[in-house]
């Protein structure tokens, strides 16, 4: 994900233009021509749009969308003195777009993709109409940023939802914002198969957090391995179950809803941490195919898992 993503840019053919909604938009925009890149700064930032319009907080939110990362990694990363990286990041969680975890003394930070998505829409939406406006030729670009300022909220939720409608936006695509690449799909370890398609529900073996032949991660939670560990897993499994889907499906975009995720953690002693390891998958999930698809899930703490892995997931899609 890079730093245009985070904050809407227009190619109106004339220049690129960087764009507010209404409550951000303050008097008349200048022709596209004349500035390259408009973001008006309004005295507030109490949402999204505003809390992005700081370059440096765009700059933060790339940043972390390749990885979470303490506030020293920032400063020394984004070569930023610590007080304005704590600045920064405290608007930014204040308006969803960063998750805060914390892990003993230490806190880490990573970009929210499900609160900046909106962020994502409303563009495509917006270039979508803009661009219609300039092939038909009726009203000069100035003019129409003027007429968008008074779209009624009903007018850009259908423009959202005909976006939808029209295939631009789905999970392969926020793959892409997202930065994933997913990996080779695992091949089964025993006398089955990795996915099963009867009518619209699609049944996946339990995925391990593998890369190859073998298990990355060996070890049970509370013994060889800590409960970042286990995330890691739990995320590594969750990219495992991404990848043979998209090989049976095709497209990820053909998934409909997640119906159940089953999360097995290895653990020993009185481990409690279960449901924070099986988040990192939930999280993935999240990110790629949106709240409205959250499955139900159950998660188990067992004494072994195949190979001597910490996780396994086991995943039912319903498909269109």
């Amino acid at each position: 994900m890079n730093p245009a993503l985070l904050i809407p840019h227009v190619d109106t053919g004339l220049g690129i233009v960087a764009l507010a909604p209404r409550s951000c938009l303050a008097g008349s925009a200048a022709p596209a021509s004349t500035a390259p890149e408009l973001m008006a700064r309004a005295a507030t930032t109490s949402d999204s749009f505003n809390a992005v319009a700081e370059p440096r907080r765009r700059e933060i939110l790339n940043y972390l969308a390749v990885q979470e990362r303490a506030v020293g990694d920032i400063v020394v990363g984004l070569e930023m003195e610590q007080p304005s990286v704590s600045k920064h990041l405290r608007v930014l969680r204040n308006v969803g777009l960063v998750r805060v975890r914390r892990n003993g003394r230490h806190i880490f930070y990573r970009t929210n993709a499900v609160a900046i998505r909106p962020l994502h829409e409303w563009t495509k939406a917006f270039e979508a109409l803009w661009q219609h406006q300039l092939i038909r030729g009726k009203e000069p670009a100035a003019g129409y940023l003027e007429k968008e300022k008074n779209m009624s909220s009903r007018s850009k939720a259908t423009a959202l939802i005909r976006l939808e409608h029209s295939g631009l936006e789905g999970a392969e695509q926020r793959l892409k914002e997202l930065g994933i690449k997913l990996p080779v799909p695992p091949e089964p370890f025993g006398t089955y198969v990795e996915a099963v398609q009867t009518g619209k529900l699609l049944f996946l073996t339990g995925m391990l957090p593998t890369e190859g032949r073998g298990a990355k991660f060996i070890g049970r939670v509370g013994a060889e391995l800590d409960v970042e560990a286990g995330r890691k897993a739990a995320y590594l499994a969750a990219l495992n179950v991404l990848a043979v889907a998209r090989q049976h499906l095709g497209s990820l975009n053909k998934v409909t809803r997640i119906v159940r995720l089953g999360v097995s953690v290895a653990t020993l002693g009185d481990v409690r941490d279960q449901p924070k390891v099986a988040d990192a998958a939930s999280e993935l999930l999240q990110e790629v195919f949106g709240k409205e698809k959250n499955p139900c899930r159950l998660v188990y703490g067992v004494a072994s898992l195949p190979l001597g892995a910490p996780v396994e997931l086991e995943v039912i899609f319903e498909v269109g």
